[in-house]
């Protein structure tokens, strides 16, 4: 049975206490505990909303379709016979494999502790605790029960009860994380409950808060990326299928584990869209449980013993040769199961993983994306996690040197020889001075070990210094007529209005091969996409005709190439030439005393930070024959339609 917001209220009483919580007292508890006549403290910064659901589990209309047709006796512990209307997989299940329960304050029935020891004998190994809800409101008994759960060898769970209309996804999880630590100050794994709006009623939106599909995903990427961000793991994600595909309907969030809820009698819960399997299975509120205070209204969970959450790493760049950062992936440890064990499949060459810790280390040899999956084993427990390691190749630099303008004599200029980040760049006089020496290196324009980056991506944003990331805002392509590209923007690096003065403070704008965005950068290489190939001067002689190839790069001189405003490409003052003007497909490409013809002139098509070198005169593009990999394989003219590597080439 899917769950429907029409299902029949089967907890009224409960409900009706957790509606009136604020009437009772609870609906404003503290943040840190206090004597129970006094526990009705009001809420930091109270919303205009009465937030009457801060004490319960989750909202009143999930609580009422998850006690089903139930009675809330029939699943008292233990739980030895089916119920009537539940299948008996699910109460086999539920009771002989990995369960757990999931609590807030509203367990706590006139202040009165759980206890722990009580529910891990009966059978229980893990618990999910209510920790905060939206940015307004902290579970009094969080850190007590954290810490009284896990002396009782259960594992935990803390959760944010999310209200997307209140605050960003990224300010609830830090709210969450921050009130997530038990006594000693260690931080549970986060749970984010989203799912029904419980205020819907007076905060006159409804049951997606108010935002639409593509601003719920958003917000709930913003969550998950903060608590990855802080603690190194992703958060466990509850909702349900009739929610989810409601208000999000998207499988953006797929790789984080899911924590479904939903009343079945079909053997299984159904999955919202982008999970193809579930990790914990909610599956009613009417349990019973020794050792909490209300009985027959308590949520109660399976793990899936096959799909036990393995918190990713999340996706991994890295370069070819250099040490990669150490990562983890590991898995939820359910108390009572042995220590876990790992495998991997996918890892790029040279990288491996301990079987013991789930700690990912090396050097990666050779470039590529790679598609890597973790699998962990704990006893009969088994999960695992998918996520992509890029390896990119190690680029060879450019020479040091000035980048000219080709316009009044001017550089691009650091006045001050300066290193803070958000200094501004601007144009001065070419002397070859310190400030003017800049290198390019993996497609980034640096100085001072700072990199060159456009502030925003519409034109007249400012271009600044800033520490060096793999950020878009800081990749700079070779476009037409030496044009320099930012990536993240699609713009061009300008001279504001064509200026010929000194201390003109540059931005990015939209490309228009005018002379204030024609710039030379220093000599650098020509990357083939063919991986770790460079365009190559054969043997670097400078004779006409001489023979141009693919070769590994290596940084010679014979790989030192300028893209000139003129649109030549040059290597040492000779230039890059069509053989006797050929226009054929299959047309030799050599070198040649530079001479201003047609068989010297290359246009830059772009695609993503890549580009094609295009011939005008032929309608042909530089071309690695059949994509070889073979060094020394001389280059030709070759259809520009060809989606191959050896049409390709980062000139950076």
């Amino acid at each position: 049975m899917r769950l429907v917001r029409s299902a029949a209220l089967r907890r009224a009483g409960s409900i009706a206490a957790v509606v009136g919580l604020s009437v009772l007292g609870v609906g404003g508890l503290p943040e840190t505990a206090a004597p129970a006549a006094t526990r009705a403290a009001t809420l930091a910064s109270p919303p205009p909303v009465d937030r009457f659901n801060v004490g319960a589990t989750h909202s009143p209309q999930l609580l009422r379709a998850l006690a089903g047709p139930l009675s809330p006796t029939s699943l008292a512990h233990p739980a030895g016979v089916t119920a009537p209307g539940l299948a008996a997989p699910q109460i086999a299940a539920a009771t002989q494999t990995v369960r757990g329960v999931d609590v807030a304050s509203y367990q706590h029935v006139n202040g009165a502790a759980i206890n722990w020891s009580k529910v891990a004998a009966a059978g229980y190994r893990f618990v999910a605790i209510k920790a905060a809800e939206g940015n307004y409101y902290g579970n009094p008994y969080r850190a007590s029960d954290l810490t009284g759960a896990e002396r009782a060898k259960l594992s935990v769970i803390a959760y944010e009860f999310a209200i997307p209309n209140a605050s960003g996804g990224a300010a609830q999880a830090d709210y969450v994380i921050a009130r997530a630590a038990d006594e000693s100050g260690r931080v549970a794994p986060i749970g984010l409950d989203i799912e029904y709006d419980p205020y819907s009623a007076t905060d006159g939106t409804n049951e997606c808060y108010g935002l639409s599909r593509g601003a719920m995903t958003s917000w709930v990427e913003s969550f998950s990326s903060e608590v990855r961000r802080k603690t190194g793991r992703p958060p466990i994600l509850y909702t349900t299928a009739d929610w989810w595909d409601t208000c999000a309907d998207s499988a953006a969030l797929g790789q984080d584990p899911l924590w479904v809820a939903a009343y079945s009698t079909s053997g299984g819960p159904p999955l919202p869209v982008g999970w193809g399997t579930w990790d914990i299975w909610q599956y009613t509120s009417g349990g019973t449980v020794p050792g909490i205070p209300t009985s027959g209204n308590t949520d109660l969970d399976e793990f899936n013993a096959h799909a036990v959450p393995v918190f990713s790493p999340g996706n991994q760049t890295t370069t070819a040769t250099l040490a990669a950062t150490t990562i983890r992936a590991s898995m939820f440890a359910v108390a009572g199961s042995p220590a876990p064990s790992y495998t991997a499949t996918g890892l790029p060459p040279g990288l491996a993983i301990s079987a013991i810790t789930g700690q990912i280390g090396g050097r990666p040899s050779v470039a590529g994306v790679y598609h890597v999956k973790v699998t962990a084993t704990s006893g009969a427990l088994t999960g695992s996690a998918s996520f992509s390691w890029t390896v990119n190749p190690v680029y060879p630099t450019s020479a040091v040197g000035p980048v000219s303008l080709d316009l009044g004599g001017k550089c691009l200029a650091d006045m001050g020889d300066s290193s803070a980040i958000g200094h501004p760049i601007e144009t001065w006089s070419c002397d070859r001075a310190d400030y003017e020496s800049w290198q390019v290196a993996n497609g980034a324009i640096q100085i001072h070990g700072r990199c060159l980056a456009a502030t925003g991506t519409t034109s007249r944003s400012k271009v600044v210094l800033a520490a060096c990331a793999a950020a878009a805002s800081q990749q700079w392509r070779v476009g037409n007529g030496a044009e320099l590209v930012n990536l993240g923007s699609g713009a061009c690096l300008d001279d504001p209005y064509s200026s010929a003065a000194n201390g003109v403070a540059l931005w990015i704008y939209t490309c228009n091969g005018g002379v204030n965005q024609k710039w030379l950068l220093p000599a650098g290489p020509v990357l083939s996409q063919v991986a770790g190939q460079c365009l190559d001067n054969t043997d670097g002689i400078l004779a006409d005709s001489n023979k141009i190839d693919i070769w590994p790069c290596n940084g010679y001189g014979a790989q030192k190439w300028t893209a000139e405003p003129d649109g030549t490409v040059r290597t040492n003052g000779w230039c890059l030439d069509v053989y006797h003007g050929g226009t054929a497909d299959g047309s030799r490409v050599d070198l040649y005393s530079c001479n201003r013809t047609a068989a010297q002139q290359w246009r830059f098509q772009a695609d993503g930070s890549a580009a094609e070198l295009r011939n005008p005169k032929s309608g042909q593009c530089l071309s690695d024959p059949a994509n070889a990999t073979v060094s020394g394989t001389g280059l030709v003219l070759g259809s520009c339609a060809s989606t191959g590597a050896g049409t390709a080439w980062l000139v950076r």
